[in-house]
């Protein structure tokens, strides 16, 4: 079989990428209290001069609620910033054309209590099986603070000299718990119908679009969530449509890892 587009550059929103292979975001947990550490950076040099297009990195909390674990990568305080900036300057000057994305994390309530020392948050207080804990339900101004968290993390991200960031909606974190009316069963503006549960996101990207409007922003996201009463694939079409209406610039779409996380550990 002959890859006839795999080796031709491809543009993304304002970014041109050398070749169509992308480095999806992995949690390596080489992060030393959410700053880059230097076996962090070596894996990733390594990578970068195997000749990958993309590289995204991640995920990388956007605040003290997101925060998954200590070993991940920063990016909710301007402290993080100059190990950032010489880890993407270190990629950029093994080879120029790589591009490189950070992705913006929030566990939502599969956060631990013990990691952040107060109660996870979530659209709804349903209890987790994989943190253990039923979460605090989010106010209106906990949704505020956690969309303009979203939105620091990106100018961060771009201060530091990433080409690009991508929001975490996969896998059952906090998009997709807004999104899930398995988890979000709120009665406000943002649960109920499917334009209520998509507003999070929806105006997540908007805000970030607001704060970086020349930066490009991406979305991974669940295909299936292969959950009885949870998102199937004939939900995320719309939900992709609905982004691509707000100006987002990619969608990153994955099923086989969602349903083994979600069933094995609790998006019920």
């Amino acid at each position: 079989m002959k890859f006839f587009k795999l080796f031709s550059p491809l543009k993304i929103g304002n970014i041109t990428i050398p070749n169509r292979i992308v480095m999806p975001a992995m949690h390596l947990h080489l992060g030393e209290n959410g700053f880059v550490s230097k076996r962090f950076s070596d894996f990733y040099i390594e990578r970068a001069k195997g000749g990958v297009g993309l590289i995204i990195i991640g995920g990388c909390y956007v605040d003290q609620y997101a925060k998954g674990f200590p070993t991940m990568i920063g990016l909710d305080d301007d402290a993080f910033i100059p190990k950032l900036t010489q880890f993407t300057e270190e990629i950029h000057k093994v080879e120029s054309d790589v591009k490189i994305c950070a992705q913006l994390y929030h566990s939502g309530r599969y956060t631990f209590p013990i990691i952040i020392g107060m109660d996870p948050i979530s659209p709804s207080a349903e209890y987790s099986r994989f943190s253990k804990t039923v979460p605090r339900e989010m106010t209106l101004e906990d949704i505020k603070r956690e969309q303009q968290a979203f939105a620091d993390a990106a100018v961060r991200a771009k201060k530091a000299g990433f080409d690009c960031v991508e929001i975490c909606g996969n896998a059952g974190y906090l998009m997709g718990q807004f999104l899930s009316p398995l988890v979000n069963k709120r009665k406000d503006k943002y649960g109920g119908t499917f334009e209520n549960r998509v507003r999070f996101p929806v105006e997540t990207i908007e805000l970030i679009k607001s704060y970086v409007d020349d930066f490009t922003v991406g979305y991974r996201m669940s295909g299936d969530d292969f959950m009885p009463n949870g998102l199937t694939y004939k939900d995320s079409p719309p939900i992709a449509k609905r982004f691509e209406e707000v100006g987002i610039d990619y969608i990153n779409v994955n099923d086989r890892h969602d349903s083994c996380y979600q069933q094995n550990w609790g998006l019920a």
